[in-house]
């Protein structure tokens, strides 16, 4: 299992509240620990990140059980909240299916035959 890291697309045209002016800091993470990129980890760094297959997602899960758009992570005042976004084969948290939720740290998030585990360095 590798341990390499990759940033999702940081570019924002609007500025962050005061609550969001940390972000940059100390990202969550998403880290994929079964299916395939098994080992790569994902830097938070946006208030808006998009989960997918689709060419333009801010995180790229290349597995054809996982939706173009299958779900957006928002950095909100409550924390991470994780939005399914009418995915074919719904999101899971610790095996519970979710349309919306606030992650907590350690989670498992499943997507098809992707598993991810959110951190929160914050």
């Amino acid at each position: 299992m590798s341990n390499e890291q990759w940033d999702a697309k940081t570019s924002t045209s609007r500025s962050r509240p005061d609550w969001a002016s940390g972000l940059g800091e100390h990202p969550a993470t998403l880290t994929i620990l079964e299916g395939p990129g098994e080992g790569k980890i994902f830097l938070l760094k946006k208030e808006e990140t998009v989960v997918g297959r689709q060419e333009g997602a801010d995180i790229r899960l290349d597995s054809k059980e996982v939706s173009r758009k299958h779900l957006i992570i928002s950095h909100t005042r409550a924390g991470w909240r994780l939005q399914d976004q009418k995915s074919l084969n719904g999101t899971y948290i610790n095996g519970v299916k979710v349309h919306s939720a606030i992650l907590r740290n350690g989670d498992r998030i499943t997507l098809g035959d992707v598993v991810l585990e959110f951190k929160d360095a914050g």
